[in-house]
């Protein structure tokens, strides 16, 4: 088998995450509508998430106040990634306390991004099966406050959270276009 293309990860940091982090987690703490997840045949346990409400309620506070910093950081990313838009398909967080996790999964859309809002010394960090061999386990060097933006195709997963201490983060699709005619003329 050729590898033709390599996957594309991008990390980059939220400037402004110190400035928002703690606001955006109260406004979590206080959302009344959450769900635990529990199905131990696909690996999830994930111990407090919004994902039933993502698609039908923009309006929650903590993605508006959050949409206020991020959504200029996503278009900064997005136009160095060579596109020219993005549309937002559905945010949603999730937190892990000990012994939770979330198992090998896919997502739609042309990008699956996570923002690691609350992520302790130690947490683990998003895994990646690489998709050309299907057994090697990447994990790249993330730090609380990075975005990590991927295509959604690949295969991913959380861990099991092995420490004390609560791991939060935040996750989207979404899709991307090119500028009309931004690639028609040859380069090379």
């Amino acid at each position: 088998m050729k590898y033709l293309l390599e996957s594309t990860f991008v990390i980059n940091p939220l400037e402004e995450h110190k400035k928002i982090k703690d606001e955006v987690l109260k406004l979590i703490d206080e959302q009344e509508l959450f769900e635990t997840l529990y199905d131990p045949n696909d690996g999830v346990n994930i111990t407090k998430c919004d994902w039933g409400t993502s698609r039908w309620d923009r309006n929650r506070k903590w993605v508006n106040t959050l949409m206020k910093d991020l959504g200029p950081h996503l278009q900064n990313t997005i136009k160095e990634m060579g596109y020219v838009e993005f549309t937002l398909q559905e945010m949603w967080y999730q937190q892990y306390e000990k012994a939770s996790g979330h198992g090998w999964h896919v997502h739609g859309q042309n990008w699956t991004n996570v923002y690691f809002l609350e992520l302790p010394e130690g947490s683990p960090k998003t895994q990646f099966i690489n998709p050309f061999d299907q057994t090697t386990i990447n994990e790249f060097d993330v730090k609380e406050g990075d975005v990590l933006t991927f295509p959604s195709y690949v295969i991913h997963r959380a861990p099991i959270n092995r420490g004390d201490e609560r791991k939060t983060i935040i996750s989207w699709n979404m899709d991307t276009e090119l500028k009309p005619g931004a690639y028609d003329n040859e380069r090379h």
